[in-house]
């Protein structure tokens, strides 16, 4: 899942978006004077031969023929024979993580993460989400912060250094409780469709159905200005609430620089005692409202 700005200029990459690569999403941000591609992928650790080939040819085109002038490309990739910090592979030159690894350096990619991202009790903890720049330096103030929930997976938060062009123009929106679809449905049945469609493909004649229907709904159903609305305050977020998520994140710290038994228990009981406390108070908000 890939959230951007509303005052960014952006666009989903088709292209890239028909290599049906399983768990991606790829999408374009103007920027001032360049032009950006934003990639997030999950990669299962069940991942078929035929789907890894996708990742590969997918990061390829990305890199190769989209003419991009930034790219960023970010996930969960599950090789946890993967080094980057010794720019090494623990497997053959047949694994899977070994044809990962080759393909980022034939690409020339920046792997910006150099911590381990996953922890867990009793098992080594391993590295296996990225963040990868197709330039240095770009990825600025990088931070290894406390799970959400009870993922083992830690938070990266970072700044990446860009200049962005902002959407200015004020966003056109339709009052569709205000449409009147009398007259829509009667201009709609105006038509002799099985005449006018007769001889499309089905994309055809869904983009000449779309058309038609845009057009009546320009005129039948009436504009409205969106306006920015000041987010509301978090009427859930106690100080009792607040104060549980600071102990988890303190539990946290504690445990990354003293890996203990003792410290993950204590870590994983305040973490459920946070979920438990942000559940409560969400659910008494709900009643009061």
């Amino acid at each position: 899942m890939l959230y951007i700005k509303e005052n960014l200029r952006s666009s989903i990459d088709n292209m890239l978006m028909s290599e049906n690569f399983e768990d991606s999403v790829w999408c374009s941000v103007k920027t001032n004077d360049k032009r950006l591609l934003i990639g997030v992928c999950y990669r299962s650790p069940q991942s078929s031969k035929e789907n890894n080939l996708k990742l590969l040819s997918v990061m390829d085109k990305a890199v190769n023929q989209c003419s991009y002038d930034r790219i960023l490309i970010m996930g969960d990739f599950n090789f946890r024979d993967i080094d980057y910090n010794n720019y090494s592979v623990n497997a053959d030159e047949s694994s899977e993580a070994f044809k990962f690894f080759n393909k980022t350096q034939d690409l020339y990619l920046i792997q910006n993460v150099t911590k381990a991202t996953r922890k867990r009790s009793g098992t080594q903890q391993s590295m296996l989400d990225y963040i990868f720049t197709n330039e240095d330096n770009l990825v600025d103030s990088l931070q290894y912060l406390t799970p959400l929930g009870k993922s083992d997976h830690v938070c990266l938060v970072w700044n990446y250094i860009v200049s962005v062009e902002e959407n200015t123009s004020k966003q056109k929106k339709f009052n569709y409780w205000k449409g009147n679809y009398e007259i829509i449905n009667a201009e709609l049945k105006s038509y002799d469709w099985n005449e006018m469609l007769r001889e499309d493909t089905t994309q055809d004649a869904w983009k000449k159905f779309k058309d038609i229907l845009h057009k009546a709904r320009e005129k039948h159903v009436p504009v409205i200005t969106a306006k920015k609305s000041k987010v509301a305050p978090r009427q859930w977020m106690t100080k009792a609430t607040r104060r549980s998520m600071s102990s988890r994140n303190v539990a946290w710290k504690k445990y990354r620089e003293l890996k203990t038994e003792a410290n993950y228990t204590k870590y994983k009981r305040l973490r459920n005692e946070k979920t438990g406390r942000l559940r409560q108070t969400r659910w008494h908000t709900g009643r009061k409202l």
